[in-house]
């Protein structure tokens, strides 16, 4: 059964990205599933990157990045849900800039917005 699970999350993680936006939430929750409830399945610095690819192709959809980065969060807080390790450090940093990068190009995009409003004049 663990290899499927694998092979399941290869193929989700090599979807188009347009696809891979569409499902993005619906991937997320089962992947939290399987993080919670069935922590041996994931043992190994191989089987970590397949993880962590997924959890990185959810943050360019809003709703599945906010799961997304929850779940990051509670891998990397202290206790009983903490679980970085040799294998995962690398990918789950290279998680979190992912994140950073995203959110920088949302601000980016807010603050060119806010330039073209137009600003309210004087009032008399």
């Amino acid at each position: 059964m663990r290899d499927q699970i694998y092979l399941s999350f290869d193929l989700l993680g090599g979807l188009p990205p347009a696809v891979a936006n569409s499902v993005a939430e619906q991937v997320i929750s089962g992947l939290i599933l399987i993080v919670q409830n069935h922590r041996e399945v994931i043992s190994s610095q191989t089987e970590w990157n397949i993880v962590l690819a997924l959890v990185r192709s959810s943050v360019s959809n809003l709703e599945a990045a906010r799961v997304s980065f929850d779940l990051i969060q509670r891998l990397t807080a202290e206790g009983p849900e903490q679980r970085i390790c040799a294998d995962n450090v690398a990918g789950l940093i290279s998680v979190l800039d992912d994140f950073v990068t995203a959110a920088g190009i949302v601000a980016e995009v807010e603050h060119q917005h806010a330039r073209r409003r137009p600003q309210p004049g004087p009032s008399r």
